[in-house]
Order: C-alpha cells, then structure tokens, then sequence
C-alpha cells in the first residue's frame, strides 16, 4: 500500500514538472517572438513605404513628404524664381548659360511659354496633384531638343514626370511643326523680302546667294588642289558650303 502511494507521488511531481517546463516554454517562445517582431518592425515599415505608390518617398525635383512634387523649390524652377531679372540681361553669365543649356535666349524662351500657354491644351493634373508650370515644361522641351537628353533628366532637374514630360513634348513638336513652322519659316515672296535675305552675301562679296545650308557632312570630290586645305573639316574629308542660288547666277557662274 505505501509502495502504490509512493509511485503515485513521484507520478503526481513528474507531471508537475512536465507542466512547468511546458510553461516556461511557452513564455520564452512568446518572448522570443515578440523581441522578433520588435526588430522587424522598422523594416517592415521601410520595406511598406518603398512598396507604397512611390508617393511616399520624395520625388526628384522638390517634393513635400507626400511625394507631390513642389515645383516652385525644383532646380529650375528656383532659377527661374530668382534669376528671373538677371536673366532678362543677355550679357550676365546666367543669360549666356541659359541659352547654351536651352538653346535660345530667355526673352524667345518667356516668348514660347506665351505661345504654348495660348495654343496648347494644358493636361489636367491628377486628383490632389499640382498642375505642372508651362514654364517648366517648355524648358524640358527645349533641354530635350538641344541636348537629347532624357525624360529622367528632366525630372530629376523639374519635378516632371517622365510620362507627363513625354507626352507634352509630342504634343509641343507636333503643334511646331504644324502651326509655328509655316508660319515662321517661309520663302521670301516680295522684292523687298529677296533683297533683304540677300544683303548679308552681297556683303560678304556672294551677290546672287539668298540662303545657305550646313554643309559639314558634305563632300566635295572636285574641289580644286590648292584649296583642299581651306575646305578639310573635321571628318578628314574635303567639304563644301553649297548656297542656295537663283538659277540666273548659277547658270551665269558655274555654266
């Protein structure tokens, strides 16, 4: 009878044990998962805002935290808030950088934002979203066209995005193109617009020549021994600066 009462008594305290090893088990796993997810947490949360819409992070340019660019602070647009009357000067050294990253003058610039402003349909700007300054988007325009740069360019130095940047520079070219070009480029048609597309080659000794064409990738196989040397550019081959003559001087110079 003692000897069932005593098996009894160690099978009650080993199951006390079990339990209890089972408990302080269970708390460490607990703890341990908590301490886990404490570490983790400003991972997640780094890894949750660069999988987010890309609002959250600051977009290139000027950007409040929201990620809804601030055009006004990007790197143009502060040089056109604070540079707006030295650049009106085409002397200062900002003017002559501003036409050699642009390719035109400010005032032909401020000229072209006026145009575009009239001609072009602005495209509406997204829900909560800004519109874009016809400002910058002419000076994407014309970065573009000058130095064949990227869409990413233009973004990074505006605020712009590429897709907005890509369609309104269609759209620029295409108005160009279409409505600016005949407008502006024109063959003379008066006595009056002749003589005065010729007076700079009457000046120069060409009299007859109207117009001239860039000539540099052109070569010229008959170009006389003795003035190879004058006419040698930069390809290594001789070339030629053909002008755009009236059929009566051609035929009375070169017949």
């Amino acid at each position: 009878m003692r000897d069932a009462i005593r098996a009894k008594k160690a099978e009650d305290e080993e199951d006390e044990f079990l339990l209890l090893n089972a408990a302080v088990a269970t708390v460490q796993a607990a703890a341990a998962a908590a301490a886990a997810a404490a570490a983790a947490a400003p991972a997640a949360a780094a890894l949750a805002a660069l999988e987010s819409d890309g609002r959250s992070n600051k977009r290139p340019g000027g950007s409040n935290t929201h990620g809804r660019p601030v055009y006004a602070d990007s790197t143009w647009g502060r040089m056109l808030r604070e540079q707006a009357e030295v650049l009106k000067d085409p002397n200062s050294t900002q003017a002559k950088l501003f036409r050699r990253r642009f390719r035109v003058p400010y005032p032909l610039f401020l000229l072209y934002v006026e145009w575009a402003t009239d001609e072009l349909e602005s495209m509406p700007p997204l829900a909560g979203w800004p519109p874009v300054p016809m400002t910058l988007k002419v000076l994407g325009v014309l970065r573009i066209l000058g130095t064949g740069c990227s869409t990413d360019a233009v973004l990074e130095l505006s605020g712009i995005s590429e897709s907005h940047m890509s369609k309104f520079f269609h759209q620029f070219c295409a108005w160009g193109h279409e409505k600016a070009f005949p407008v502006w480029v024109t063959w003379p048609k008066t006595t009056e617009d002749v003589a005065k597309a010729m007076g700079p080659y009457i000046a120069l000794g060409l009299d007859g020549a109207i117009g001239s064409t860039d000539a540099v990738h052109i070569a010229w196989g008959g170009c006389p021994t003795g003035c190879s040397i004058l006419h040698r550019g930069k390809e290594g081959y001789v070339i030629s600066l053909p002008l755009l003559l009236p059929p009566k001087f051609i035929s009375r110079k070169f017949s």
